[in-house]
């Protein structure tokens, strides 16, 4: 029992570690404010870029995770299915009450409205509302802190987790969909969706096998 509680007080390390991470980046996104924190995050753009983000930012996709949890199923899995479809559902919930109630502009709206214009990748349609927040990183982090709790493995596949959840995040400003601030937001939902979600299981599964050996 102390084995355990010890590996499950490791896995929070590293969700206080993305969050200061994230801190630091939502304080620098808010003084540089949502024009100028645009245009540093792409400043640059190259065909091999444009290719790449255009389909990483598919893993916040839902047909995604609806893939994966499928997959984890048949792998009888099922923990792990179930426990990423409802994060992935906590996250998109809180992120679509937010898009709806704000309605924010999404840059290219946003800089369309100043006269200046954004830059497209080839093949991505660019939606103009619902910027705040960031829906696909929100999934993205529901799914990387999901994964880190639930799964084993040590600070390499964590790490591999956070990069992919960061590419994603990422993709949303490269390809013109989101402000950083808007990742930023997304994120925090993600990890706060992904902690409510294996609380809930955790619990839901010692509540089971209390009833079981009474």
């Amino acid at each position: 029992m102390q084995v355990q509680r010890h590996l499950l007080k490791e896995k929070f390390y590293f969700p206080v570690f993305i969050c200061f991470l994230l801190t630091v980046f939502g304080l620098w996104a808010i003084y540089m404010g949502r024009e100028e924190s645009f245009r540093v995050l792409t400043t640059r753009h190259h065909p091999a870029a444009d290719f790449f983000f255009r389909y990483i930012t598919h893993i916040g996709d839902g047909i995604f995770i609806l893939a994966l949890s499928v997959l984890f199923a048949l792998r009888k899995k099922y923990f792990l299915s179930i426990g990423i479809i409802i994060g992935y559902l906590f996250s998109g919930l809180i992120s679509q009450i937010i898009k709806r109630l704000l309605n924010l502009p999404r840059p290219k709206a946003f800089f369309e409205a100043m006269g200046e214009s954004v830059y497209e990748v080839p093949g991505v349609e660019v939606h103009l509302s619902g910027s705040f927040p960031s829906g696909h990183t929100a999934s993205a982090f529901a799914l990387l802190m999901f994964l880190i709790l639930a799964m084993p493995g040590g600070n390499g596949i964590r790490i591999f987790l956070l990069l992919a959840a960061c590419l994603v995040g990422y993709s949303r400003v490269y390809l013109s969909q989101h402000f950083p601030v808007d990742v930023c937001a997304g994120a925090f939902i993600g990890i706060l969706s992904g902690l409510a979600t294996y609380w809930y299981l955790v619990k839901r599964d010692r509540m089971r096998q209390g009833k079981q050996n009474t």
